[in-house]
């Protein structure tokens, strides 16, 4: 089983990493960790270097590229600190976490959206340009995220996954319903990330949504060490937890865990490149 979304490098792993990343190596085939700025690219790098089933993702998310667009640097900068980071022996398999959030609003005033969607596309386009795929992050802006990404979609290389997949109910969606999310994010060729969000009992719009979603188009997460799954509900999340997401999609389309695990493998070694 893959869990394609967690953070390990973030403090309150602090005390029991390695501890963590051996369950990791007993129960997981892979983790991809996921960077969201300067600082926690070269972690995710250096995690990736040092342990056999740690794969990095390399980016800026939107307060990043706000802060950084704010300051002296422009996305030329991003671009150029992303070639950067591009060594062989660093395993890295995709550009992110990218995209926009509306939900902070110190970093979602109308100046810092504009900020927000140069970035993203900035990225984006790096991605394009070195074939990589993208993770992407999208918080109460599916219109905005959906309208940047449809410009790309019939680039000769695009792919991706839409991180943490939900339903958004803001003013971001721009009154476009729930199905028509999904079937926005499918139609341009993406991936859907689910995570521990999808077993809340209070998820069952999402649950729907997941029923309808094609398996083969599905990828588990965990955004560790964030969201932890009903069953480890407010304890810190971590990246074997992927199970628990495994078994409640299991539940919603009548499979076995077994076929989930699979296809969803499948998926994950095919959008980041993974050996078999």
């Amino acid at each position: 089983m893959i869990d394609t979304h967690a953070h390990l490098y973030f403090d309150s792993f602090n005390d029991d990493r390695e501890e963590v990343i051996k369950r990791i190596d007993d129960e997981l085939d892979a983790v991809i960790n996921i960077g969201i700025d300067t600082t926690s690219n070269k972690k995710v790098i250096e995690l990736a270097q040092n342990n056999d089933r740690l794969f990095a993702v390399v980016g800026f998310n939107p307060e990043a590229v706000v802060k950084l667009l704010e300051s002296d640097k422009n996305t030329d900068d991003l671009q150029i600190e992303l070639g950067e980071l591009l060594l062989p022996r660093n395993k890295i398999v995709g550009i992110g976490e990218i995209g926009l959030d509306y939900y902070w609003k110190e970093f979602a005033a109308e100046s810092q959206r504009e900020l927000q969607k140069k970035g993203f596309r900035a990225q984006v386009e790096f991605a394009i340009k070195n074939e990589l795929p993208i993770v992407i992050h999208s918080r109460d802006a599916f219109f905005d995220t959906f309208k940047i990404l449809s410009d790309y979609k019939d680039e000769s290389y695009f792919k991706g996954v839409w991180h943490s997949f939900t339903i958004d109910k803001s003013g971001g969606a721009n009154g476009v319903s729930p199905k028509e999310q999904l079937e926005k994010v499918l139609g341009l060729g993406l991936y859907i990330g689910v995570n521990g969000i999808v077993t809340f009992p209070s998820a069952r719009g999402l649950q729907e949504l997941i029923k309808e979603a094609p398996l083969g188009r599905v990828l588990l997460e965990t955004d560790s060490p964030f969201l932890a799954p009903q069953p480890k509900r407010g304890k810190r999340n971590e990246p074997v937890f992927v199970r628990f997401v495994a078994k409640k999609i299991a539940e919603i389309k009548g499979a076995s865990v077994n076929d989930v695990a699979i296809q969803t493998d499948r998926n994950a070694k095919e959008l980041f490149g993974l050996e078999s």
